[in-house]
């Protein structure tokens, strides 16, 4: 059995864990949802590793809470 995601309060979670948990969708859809401006921006953690700000994505998670409820 697997221990459930948990979000951090603050610190950079890398794209990867982003696609598996918090926005279980296509890579190219998290790219298109950023041009669009409806996905916070990724912050450079490395040559070839994108990270996004805990406090973004949880922000992000309330507002489409709020918009589907």
């Amino acid at each position: 059995m697997s221990t459930p995601f948990i979000l951090p309060e603050t610190g950079l979670v890398r794209e990867k864990t982003v696609l598996q948990h918090i926005a279980p969708v296509a890579r190219s859809t998290l790219w298109r949802w950023r041009r669009c401006g409806t996905f916070p921006a990724p912050v450079q953690m490395g040559d070839n590793t994108n990270g996004y700000r805990a406090e973004d994505l949880r922000s992000w998670l309330a507002n489409r809470q709020e918009t589907h409820a």
